[in-house]
């Protein structure tokens, strides 16, 4: 009795962290849609994926290609392609590698920049929209939790 109980809790216990993950990917998934239309809305052409590429450069002011595909779990094909159509746009640039002239650097241009400045409200109103659904004490209690798990799937398994 007490192996069928046993079993019956493991069960239950994968169910819920197959749940947890799926949920987190549900709303992950909703929030990235809610964030394009907005933007979208407001007139900027860039996706999510884009909007990564520009997040990670705003934090550096140069990437090689292949920190810039690891910073944003990207392969390094796909991330060309992307990279090209922010070029295009004229929000990034290329140029050699300093140290090793075989790599390029991307950066952001000015006009990358400037757009990357505007953008900044669309993510405000999208996490205040979302964030209105809880009071502030639930708000805190979310992110605290969230933090939680995020540090505990960081360290190593057991």
């Amino acid at each position: 009795m007490a192996t069928i109980n046993s079993a019956r809790k493991e069960k239950q216990k994968q169910i819920q962290q197959e749940t947890f993950g799926l949920l987190l990917l549900s709303v992950r998934l909703s929030l990235i849609r809610r964030g394009e239309r907005l933007l979208a809305s407001k007139g900027f052409d860039i996706n999510f994926t884009q909007f990564r590429v520009m997040r990670a450069l705003s934090q550096a002011q140069h990437m090689s290609a292949t920190e810039l595909a690891r910073s944003v779990e990207h392969d390094g094909g796909a991330l060309t392609r992307l990279i090209d159509r922010l070029q295009e746009k004229g929000y990034v640039g290329r140029r050699p590698n300093t140290i090793d002239r075989r790599g390029i650097e991307v950066f952001m241009t000015d006009a990358g920049k400037s757009v990357w400045e505007s953008m900044q409200g669309c993510v405000h109103e999208v996490n205040a929209e979302v964030l209105a659904a809880l009071d502030d004490t639930e708000q805190k209690q979310l992110f605290d939790m969230m933090h939680r798990i995020r540090d505990r799937l960081d360290q190593p398994a057991k």
